[in-house]
């Protein structure tokens, strides 16, 4: 047969139950370091920068705690941006689990940093961490995608984009369970 012929969709709904758990239990190789990407990621935009922000608010070029919490923001979204962009430009990396392991590093830093005020002392060394916070996000989203494009068969691929897309929702999801902790903990104040 011709690689060019078409493909029978894959028929998800028709499965039963067992047969459905053998469907997306392969896909948890894509779904998990995703998962963690996005929970790293929101665990910092949403519960750490807050804290740093504070950290930081003698050397941040006299900008206020409103002004500083939206350019991280903008440098984060500049990251993502970035990375997704030029990432179909670049060699396919199928190591996914790096860039979550890397970005779970950030976040463990940045937690590190939170509590112990004297790691991050200046606005501009945060600003360079959250945009490499949002590079590494966005290049685990492209490779991810990329990666199930090139290792998943065309019958399954839309049902397979379909299930490892929803994801990111639940890493922001738990990310944001752990934050409302966090917040309690790294200002008690607020």
């Amino acid at each position: 047969t011709s690689s060019d012929a078409p493909t029978m969709p894959f028929d998800f709904q028709s499965l039963d139950g067992a047969e459905k758990w053998r469907a997306v239990k392969p896909l948890f190789s894509y779904m998990i370091p995703l998962a963690l990407v996005y929970f790293a990621e929101y665990f910092i935009n949403q519960g750490l920068v807050s804290a740093f922000i504070i950290t930081v608010a003698d050397h941040a070029f006299r900008l206020s705690a409103a002004a500083q919490y939206r350019w991280f923001q903008v440098l984060y979204q500049i990251g993502v941006f970035i990375s997704r962009t030029v990432g179909g430009l670049l060699p396919w990396m199928p190591a996914v689990t790096l860039l979550a392991g890397l970005q779970l590093i950030n976040s463990g830093f940045l937690s590190a940093a939170a509590v112990k005020t004297s790691l991050l002392t200046h606005f501009a060394a945060g600003t360079a961490i959250v945009l490499y916070e949002g590079l590494l996000g966005g290049s685990a989203y492209v490779h991810t995608f990329r990666t199930m494009h090139k290792e998943i068969s065309p019958s399954r691929r839309e049902f397979a984009l379909g299930v490892v897309s929803i994801t990111d929702t639940f890493g922001i999801l738990f990310a944001g369970r752990r934050d409302s902790h966090t917040q309690c903990y790294l200002c008690p104040a607020l």
